[in-house]
């Protein structure tokens, strides 16, 4: 769903590519960045960028992606092996 929103093929758990996605495609400003300078996306970061920007839904998926993977760590789940 994440990469019909925004176009292309996005992981959420990459600070990189949503750095890439927010900052370069959609020009947004960074809010925090990193001890290195770099643009932070951690959640306070992203979380602000999202009350300047609340049309853009893909910034909803990204938290919510972000949310399931945190859940599905913390209760040991393993991922599905579908076989046919």
């Amino acid at each position: 769903m994440l990469d019909i929103l925004v176009g292309k093929p996005l992981n959420p758990g990459s600070p990189d590519q949503v750095v890439r996605y927010l900052h370069g495609a959609m020009g947004y400003k960074p809010e925090k960045t990193t001890d290195t300078g770099a643009a932070s996306v951690a959640g306070d970061a992203l979380y602000k960028i999202k009350i300047k920007n609340p049309h853009n839904i893909a910034i909803d998926v990204i938290f919510e992606m972000r949310r399931m993977t945190k859940l599905k760590g913390m209760l040991g789940f393993q991922n599905w092996i579908w076989e046919y």
